[in-house]
């Protein structure tokens, strides 16, 4: 992806930079349009989770972008088909039109999807955030480290954390009913929210890798559970906790955000359950950075008994332990790990 962006970017900026408009026929424009194409294409199938191709249009010096919108990684079940979202108009107006109209056509995607989730409220399969936070225009040219690293480790050919359920989670089972549904948040590849479906469960689960995501899919359907488990890419930070509620979350070891942004997040937790639903949360205790053996290197991201009984305040504990214990889930999770579990009901 990183050498995409600097060879695609390389030539659009050159060409802009040289000072010269060629006509829309010449070998300049066509360039352009080539480079733009690739940049777009690959740009936006992976951060969009949208199915894209691009075809020349047939004013000269044109590509235009084409989408499937019924297919696709990140499908919208939307009815038509053969969208055309953007057109290059004049490729030959360089890299600044280039950028501006990968604004327009990253706004125009999330516009269209805030209107199929209106418009189809039983439409799942791509969760976002509310339409004021997921139309968000980013740059392009920006690259998220964090979004890469998990992209290349769900990228094997294997599942990083196996397939079965976390442990916890599985211990949980006679609390579910066939029926309830559930949120299983930053799903990854999606063990936990599979697990959850095949319990008989209606399942929403997300995650911000799409290479996670589409794995979740495969395994779902293997595990021959795809009709009751939607799952789609969004960040953590865009969730609409707000948008409906659930018997069941699952959150297991979903330590990913800073003191403030986690506040947020356990907030939405408590708003996001049903009256008598369950939270079933997992995750590492400081004590975990010694044993080196999963989760982040950073103690505040930890948790520990006080935090969950504040931030948790408003729900009914029903189960608060810590212990260390040997895992294995996975190359990802091994060895000997400092864990806490919690599972709480919000009154009814």
């Amino acid at each position: 992806m990183a050498g995409m962006h600097r060879s695609a970017w390389g030539r659009v900026l050159r060409s802009s930079l040289s000072g010269t408009r060629q006509p829309r026929s010449s070998r300049t424009t066509r360039s352009i349009n080539a480079s733009v194409a690739e940049l777009v294409t690959e740009w936006l199938c992976a951060r969009c989770g949208v199915g894209l191709r691009p075809r020349v249009a047939k004013q000269a010096g044109c590509v235009e972008w084409v989408g499937d919108l019924e297919s696709g990684p990140g499908k919208l079940g939307m009815t038509a088909p053969k969208t055309v979202f953007f057109t290059t108009a004049h490729g030959a107006h360089g890299a600044h039109g280039a950028i501006l109209g990968l604004m327009r056509l990253n706004f125009r995607i999330r516009c269209l999807y805030a209107w199929s989730v209106k418009a189809k409220p039983s439409i799942r399969s791509e969760p976002r955030g509310t339409p004021s936070t997921s139309m968000k225009v980013e740059n392009p040219m920006q690259e998220n480290p964090e979004l890469t690293r998990w992209n290349g480790r769900f990228s094997a050919s294997g599942y990083v954390f196996g397939t079965e359920p976390n442990v916890f989670l599985a211990s949980q089972a006679a609390r579910l009913k066939p029926g309830l549904q559930a949120l299983s948040i930053a799903d990854g590849e999606g063990r936990n929210g599979v697990w959850l479906a095949s319990q008989g469960l209606d399942v929403t689960s997300f995650d911000f890798s799409p290479v996670g995501v589409e794995k979740a899919r495969r395994l779902a359907q293997l595990q021959g559970v795809a009709a009751s488990y939607h799952t789609g890419v969004a960040e953590l930070a865009d969730w609409d906790w707000d948008a409906r509620q659930y018997d069941i979350i699952a959150a297991i070891f979903i330590q990913f955000a800073a003191p403030a942004e986690r506040a947020r997040m356990f907030a939405g937790i408590c708003r996001a359950l049903k009256p008598d639903g369950l939270l079933l949360l997992e995750g590492y205790r400081p004590e975990q950075i010694p044993y080196g053996t999963g989760g982040p290197k950073v103690p505040e991201q930890m948790y520990t008994v006080t935090l969950l009984r504040e931030a948790f305040a408003t729900l009914e504990i029903l189960e608060l332990h810590e212990y260390d214990r040997e895992i294995d889930e996975g190359e990802g999770h091994g060895g000997m790990s400092a864990l806490i579990d919690l599972v709480a009901r919000r009154p009814a």
